[in-house]
């Protein structure tokens, strides 16, 4: 059982007289924001869900798939090798995801001051 406490007009005061501010400030969280949207280790696979959120890369992906498995398999001929879509992809995901690293660290760093 906890022992009872009450509210004196100095702060809380347990049963014995002594103060317990500091120990009923430990159970809570502190009240800071955070805006910063990755860690370190959730940069990766959250970028890439955000990116592949969008129906233009999900498409281009798609498209991809498919001229490769007409370049390796010989399904069937496709007229362009899988690079001339999958390349363009890599490309602008891989700079969208340094573009987003970026402006989060910036987040991490307003969120510390």
């Amino acid at each position: 059982w906890a022992t009872p406490h009450t509210l004196t007009g100095g702060g809380l005061v347990g049963n014995d007289g002594e103060g317990i501010d500091g120990d009923f400030a430990a159970g809570f969280a502190d009240n800071s924001i955070h805006t910063a949207k990755y860690t370190v280790i959730s940069f990766i696979p959250r970028g890439l869900f955000e990116q592949f959120r969008r129906v233009a890369n999900v498409f281009f992906l798609v498209i991809s798939c498919l001229m490769i498995i007409g370049d390796y398999c010989g399904i069937f001929l496709t007229p362009m090798s899988a690079w001339t879509t999958l390349g363009p992809l890599t490309l602008i995901i891989g700079l969208t995801l340094v573009k987003e690293g970026f402006e989060d660290q910036k987040r991490h760093k307003a969120d510390d001051e």
